[in-house]
């Protein structure tokens, strides 16, 4: 009888166990397959080809407007560019819906982008996900609510 009491209370240990490293792992695989999700609904590759054409765009027709800014800036309006109405075209045909130029360091500008009202929750959302210094950067936001970055 005693032999048998301590293979049951080894084989609930060895059970309750099992059971936490399962827990463990799900709860990690849960995350992993979040970050997957939002890497592959940003960041795809028509999204990089459209911020890059902006970026393009920027860097011919005003880039020294936005370049001495200290503060991130909306130039959805393309009121900083010498080709205005090429621009707004741009963002039209792209279908963009907010263009961000942030200026030397993403993360000392990060607090200021998420708390400010005319910015929306999947784009807060996405710059969540933004962990790493970016100097220089052109954040996008689309209007099927994809995001993609770029370094100017």
């Amino acid at each position: 009888m005693k032999k048998n009491g301590f293979i049951l209370v080894e084989t609930l240990i060895a059970t309750t166990l099992i059971a936490v490293v399962f827990t463990i792992i799900y709860i990690e695989f849960g995350t992993i397959s979040e970050n997957y999700k939002n890497t592959y609904n940003n960041n795809s590759v028509d999204k990089i080809y459209a911020v890059n054409n902006i970026r393009n765009f920027i860097l011919s027709n005003g880039y020294h407007n936005i370049s001495s800014s200290d503060t991130y800036l909306d130039i959805t309006s393309c009121s900083y560019f010498t080709s205005e109405t090429q621009c707004v075209n741009l963002i039209n045909v792209l279908e963009i819906e907010k263009v961000l130029y942030v200026p030397n360091s993403f993360l000392s500008h990060k607090e200021d982008i998420m708390s400010d009202t005319n910015i929306s929750d999947n784009l807060k959302k996405y710059l969540k996900s933004l962990n790493n210094e970016y100097n220089d950067l052109l954040i996008v936001e689309f209007k099927d609510k994809k995001c993609a970055m770029m370094g100017m």
